[in-house]
């Protein structure tokens, strides 16, 4: 079951979900003239791991690769933690920070020059055997609240 909660979870709260596919984030930065472009692609299921920690019992690892390419303003950072997995019912899924996923392998936090672009895998756990054309991949520039961009999860 989802249900993680904290002053970093960011939420659908009633933002259109689209396909996975890219997506457009403007108003970003200090100035507030930075764009993004934003890719969300399809998801791999891992059930392989044992691990109690993470993903859990009865639980299983869900990947999606992401792509951010920075399109304008002076620079952009992207960040793992800009990335949440939520159910249909808004319970925030509990994200990877390394059990899984190595953080080698996960996005990384790096400045981005106009034009640049960054790419990693950001994981989380969720219920094995859920519907998961009923979760929402969610994407916010900073802190947690209400997500700015959502995607189908699969």
């Amino acid at each position: 079951m989802c249900d993680s909660s904290g002053s970093t979870a960011i939420l659908r709260a009633g933002m259109p979900v689209k396909p996975l596919g890219t997506q457009t984030a403007t108003g970003l930065g200090y100035d507030k003239d930075v764009s993004v472009d934003i890719t969300v692609s399809k998801p791999t299921i891992d059930s392989s791991s044992t691990d109690s920690y993470f993903p859990g019992d009865g639980m299983v690892a869900i990947t999606f690769p992401v792509t951010i390419k920075h399109k304008t303003g002076d620079y952009y950072i992207p960040s793992p933690q800009q990335f949440g997995l939520v159910d249909d019912q808004d319970n925030v899924c509990d994200r990877d920070y390394g059990t899984i996923t190595p953080r080698s392998k996960q996005i990384q936090i790096e400045s981005l020059k106009n034009g640049a672009s960054a790419s990693g895998l950001v994981t989380f756990a969720v219920p094995a055997g859920a519907d998961y054309k009923k979760y929402a991949v969610v994407w916010k520039d900073e802190g947690g609240g209400k997500a700015a961009l959502a995607w189908a999860a699969s």
